[in-house]
Protein backbone atom coordinates (compact mmCIF):
# COMPACT_ATOMS: atom_id res chain seq x y z
CA UNK A 1 0.00 0.00 0.00
CA UNK A 2 1.39 3.38 -0.97
CA UNK A 3 0.85 6.38 1.25
CA UNK A 4 -0.73 9.31 -0.59
CA UNK A 5 0.86 12.64 -1.41
CA UNK A 6 -0.88 15.68 0.04
CA UNK A 7 -1.12 18.74 -2.22
CA UNK A 8 -2.04 22.08 -0.66
CA UNK A 9 -2.35 24.99 -3.06
CA UNK A 10 -4.86 27.82 -3.30
CA UNK A 11 -4.61 27.77 -7.10
CA UNK A 12 -6.99 25.06 -8.31
CA UNK A 13 -5.23 24.75 -11.68
CA UNK A 14 -1.85 24.13 -10.02
CA UNK A 15 -3.40 21.60 -7.65
CA UNK A 16 -5.07 19.81 -10.53
CA UNK A 17 -1.93 19.66 -12.68
CA UNK A 18 0.25 18.32 -9.86
CA UNK A 19 -2.43 15.85 -8.83
CA UNK A 20 -3.01 14.65 -12.39
CA UNK A 21 0.71 14.16 -13.03
CA UNK A 22 1.13 12.13 -9.84
CA UNK A 23 -2.04 10.10 -10.32
CA UNK A 24 -1.08 9.33 -13.93
CA UNK A 25 2.10 7.76 -12.52
CA UNK A 26 0.07 5.68 -10.05
CA UNK A 27 0.27 7.80 -6.90
CA UNK A 28 -2.75 8.60 -4.76
CA UNK A 29 -3.22 12.27 -3.86
CA UNK A 30 -5.05 14.27 -1.22
CA UNK A 31 -5.88 17.78 -2.42
CA UNK A 32 -6.69 20.83 -0.32
CA UNK A 33 -7.27 24.47 -1.22
CA UNK A 34 -5.68 25.86 1.94
CA UNK A 35 -3.62 24.74 4.94
CA UNK A 36 -6.41 25.14 7.48
CA UNK A 37 -8.69 22.72 5.62
CA UNK A 38 -5.75 20.32 5.23
CA UNK A 39 -4.99 20.46 8.96
CA UNK A 40 -8.60 19.63 9.87
CA UNK A 41 -8.37 16.52 7.72
CA UNK A 42 -4.82 15.49 8.70
CA UNK A 43 -5.50 15.85 12.42
CA UNK A 44 -8.31 13.27 12.35
CA UNK A 45 -6.70 10.96 9.80
CA UNK A 46 -5.69 7.47 10.88
CA UNK A 47 -1.91 7.10 10.88
CA UNK A 48 -2.07 4.38 8.22
CA UNK A 49 -3.57 6.98 5.85
CA UNK A 50 -1.00 9.72 6.46
CA UNK A 51 0.66 11.19 3.40
CA UNK A 52 4.25 10.30 2.62
CA UNK A 53 4.85 13.88 1.50
CA UNK A 54 3.11 17.24 1.72
CA UNK A 55 3.57 19.55 -1.27
CA UNK A 56 2.61 22.98 -0.01
CA UNK A 57 2.39 26.30 -1.81
CA UNK A 58 4.56 28.59 0.31
CA UNK A 59 2.61 31.83 -0.18
CA UNK A 60 -1.11 31.48 0.59
CA UNK A 61 -3.71 33.61 2.30
CA UNK A 62 -4.59 32.78 5.91
CA UNK A 63 -1.51 30.61 6.60
CA UNK A 64 1.81 30.42 4.76
CA UNK A 65 4.15 27.45 4.54
CA UNK A 66 6.25 28.36 7.56
CA UNK A 67 3.15 28.89 9.70
CA UNK A 68 1.81 25.49 8.61
CA UNK A 69 5.06 23.73 9.51
CA UNK A 70 5.34 25.65 12.80
CA UNK A 71 1.80 24.54 13.70
CA UNK A 72 2.65 20.91 13.00
CA UNK A 73 5.89 21.09 15.01
CA UNK A 74 4.14 22.75 17.96
CA UNK A 75 0.99 20.61 18.03
CA UNK A 76 2.15 17.30 16.55
CA UNK A 77 5.95 17.14 17.05
CA UNK A 78 6.23 13.34 17.04
CA UNK A 79 3.51 12.59 14.54
CA UNK A 80 2.35 14.81 11.66
CA UNK A 81 5.44 17.02 11.94
CA UNK A 82 7.57 14.04 10.86
CA UNK A 83 6.04 14.05 7.36
CA UNK A 84 8.41 15.72 4.85
CA UNK A 85 7.16 19.01 3.39
CA UNK A 86 8.07 20.44 0.00
CA UNK A 87 7.41 24.16 -0.29
CA UNK A 88 6.47 24.99 -3.85
CA UNK A 89 6.91 28.62 -4.76
CA UNK A 90 7.29 30.76 -7.84
CA UNK A 91 9.00 33.36 -5.67
CA UNK A 92 12.53 33.08 -4.37
CA UNK A 93 12.84 32.85 -0.62
CA UNK A 94 15.20 35.20 1.17
CA UNK A 95 18.80 34.06 0.80
CA UNK A 96 19.32 34.01 4.56
CA UNK A 97 16.07 32.15 5.25
CA UNK A 98 16.70 28.75 6.79
CA UNK A 99 14.04 26.16 6.18
CA UNK A 100 12.87 24.03 9.09
CA UNK A 101 14.13 20.46 9.39
CA UNK A 102 12.28 18.11 7.06
CA UNK A 103 11.32 20.94 4.69
CA UNK A 104 12.77 21.62 1.25
CA UNK A 105 11.98 23.93 -1.65
CA UNK A 106 10.69 23.02 -5.11
CA UNK A 107 10.95 26.22 -7.14
CA UNK A 108 8.03 26.76 -9.55
CA UNK A 109 7.88 26.02 -12.33
CA UNK A 110 9.38 22.61 -11.66
CA UNK A 111 9.83 19.88 -14.23
CA UNK A 112 7.70 16.77 -14.19
CA UNK A 113 10.84 14.67 -13.68
CA UNK A 114 11.64 16.65 -10.52
CA UNK A 115 8.13 16.15 -9.15
CA UNK A 116 8.19 12.43 -9.86
CA UNK A 117 11.68 12.00 -8.42
CA UNK A 118 10.67 13.74 -5.19
CA UNK A 119 7.46 11.69 -5.01
CA UNK A 120 9.29 8.38 -5.53
CA UNK A 121 11.93 9.20 -2.94
CA UNK A 122 9.38 10.01 -0.26
CA UNK A 123 6.99 7.19 -1.11
CA UNK A 124 9.92 4.75 -0.84
CA UNK A 125 10.97 6.27 2.49
CA UNK A 126 7.39 6.17 3.77
CA UNK A 127 7.16 2.45 3.11
CA UNK A 128 10.04 2.07 5.54
CA UNK A 129 9.25 4.80 8.10
CA UNK A 130 5.48 5.32 8.28
CA UNK A 131 3.13 2.77 9.82
CA UNK A 132 0.85 0.94 7.41
CA UNK A 133 -1.65 -1.86 7.56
Amino acid sequence: MFHPICIIDDDEDVRDVISYALEFEGYKTLNFENPRIALKSLEVMDVKDWPALIILDYFMPEMNGLEFVAYLKKNHPTSLATIPVAFSSAYALKEDQILPEGVFLMQKPFHLETLLSVAKKHIDNAQINLPFV
